[in-house]
Formats: C-alpha cells, structure tokens, sequence
C-alpha cells in the first residue's frame, strides 16, 4: 500500500454516518450528498404517488362492483330459486302457468356481481306478482347444452320465459334495476294479455 492511502484511512470507530455516504476530502462532495438526498426524496415521492394511485384504483374497482357484494345466493329474497341441477329446473319449468325470470351468471364475473343487487330488489319487489325468479350459475356444465339452445353466449344474461314457452325473451339493458323492473313489469302484461 502507499503512505497517501494509508493517510485516507481512518479507523472504524472515528467514521460518522457522513463519511460513510461520501468519502472525507471528495472534491464532489457536496454534489453526491445533495444527490443522494435528492434520489432518496424521488423514491419516497414514487412511493407516495404509488399508494395514492392504488388507493384511486380500489375505490374504481369497488364503485364498479368488482369485489361484489357477496355471493349470488346469500341473502335472497325468498321468492328467488337458485337451481343446481337441469333436473330441478325441469320440474319448475314442467306444467307450469307461472313465468320465469332466470338469471344466468358466474360468482366470478364482475358483470354479473353488479347485476346481483338490481336482480335480487326487482325479484324481491315483484314477491305478490304469478311470477319465479330463477338463478343458474353459468359455471354448472349440466346446463350447457340450454345455454346453447337459447343462445346464451355472455353472462350475465336475464331471461324472461312465459309459460310453457320454448325459448325466452332477453333482456339487454344493463345492471339498471329500473330498466329490469320494467322489463319484468312489461313481459307480464304480455303475457297476462295473451292469456285472455
């Protein structure tokens, strides 16, 4: 080694926190400290900004219904029927002079989670009314073959099927619980009017 860096060299127990930054008798010193506070600072803002963006993006996701608000069968009305099997559904459908407002959907879909509540309030305000509300998760593969013949092909899909009808009317109009009500409202009259 030579004398000049045997000179530089303190002994541990005399460095401060400084000279372990930036070497004592650094000409650019004072650069490297203000550089190394200004990418400490930067990072710190990163991190700030990121939190609030996450924070934005989760309350979007949540306004948007993403999470949910439980699953589709809990805590129905009691005039709400959820079928798990082609066989049960059948049984409703056979012999019947009640129509049927089915709800196709998936427990994960983020669709189908906004359509959740506006289906269950129509289905609970319609409780009086000669009509069934049915749910079918679009997962259960012993459907697939109704799902085909009605042309089931996005969920959720809510189908309005009068009695003793082969295939049903569709409504299209979004998770709007007045545009469903109303729907409901007018596929009954029609089919109390053919009934006459």
């Amino acid at each position: 080694m030579s004398t000049g860096a045997q000179k530089r060299r303190r002994p541990a127990s005399q460095l401060d926190d400084d000279s372990l930054l930036v070497p004592e008798g650094d000409p650019h010193r004072e650069y490297r400290e203000k550089r190394s506070r200004r990418l400490i600072l930067d990072f710190l803002v990163f991190l700030g900004i990121s939190a609030v963006v996450s924070l934005i993006a989760v309350v979007v996701l949540w306004q948007l219904g993403v999470f949910g608000s439980g699953k589709w069968d809990q805590s129905s009305p009691s005039n709400v029927v959820f079928v798990d099997s082609l066989q049960s559904l059948n049984k409703l459908l056979d012999n019947t002079t009640v129509p049927h407002v089915i709800a196709i959907y998936s427990e994960s879909c983020p669709s189908c989670k906004r359509m959740r509540a506006p289906f269950l309030k129509v289905a609970e305000s319609f409780a009086g009314e000669p009509a069934r509300f049915l749910g079918i998760k679009a997962e259960n593969h012993e459907f697939a073959e109704l799902f085909t013949k009605w042309d089931v092909t996005v969920v959720p899909t809510v189908a309005y099927l009068p009695p003793a009808a082969a295939t049903p009317k569709f409504y299209k109009d979004g998770a709007s619980e007045s545009a469903l009500g109303e729907f409901v409202a007018a596929q009954l009259r029609k089919t109390d009017a053919s009934k006459t």
